[in-house]
């Protein structure tokens, strides 16, 4: 991260790392993480960088309900501090949640739709 103007990287990754809930296997190589640990691991990779637009494809496969709602409010924040947040999901909630801050995407059923949820209704 010393790369992208970090002046601490190491104490960032740690805090991207204790924020996903991964701080506990921090010493651990990702071969030796579940898959659920995997996946947070690498959604947490993509708040490591600058960026202007977060754009994720079923970012909740192999979370947990933990992981879920760490996403979910990692990705409000994510739109409250500016950046765009663009993606699609299968996940009513995190749906819902990201159409509530104003982010775009769904993707339910194979019905590809712009900005939230599937009206009532609709095959989903």
């Amino acid at each position: 991260m010393s790369a992208h103007g970090d002046a601490a990287p190491d104490e960032h990754a740690a805090s991207l790392l204790g924020e996903s809930g991964l701080a506990g296997a921090a010493d651990q190589l990702p071969a030796g993480l579940s898959s659920g640990q995997r996946r947070r691991l690498a959604l947490a990779t993509c708040f490591a960088r600058p960026r202007l637009l977060v754009l994720l494809d079923e970012p909740e496969q192999r979370l947990d309900s933990g992981g879920r709602r760490w996403l979910t409010g990692r990705l409000l924040a994510e739109k409250q501090a500016g950046h765009g947040v663009l993606f699609a999901s299968h996940d009513r909630s995190l749906v819902n949640a990201g159409d509530e801050c104003g982010a775009i995407g769904c993707c339910c059923g194979g019905c590809a739709q712009a900005h939230g949820p599937a009206a009532p209704g609709a095959a989903c």
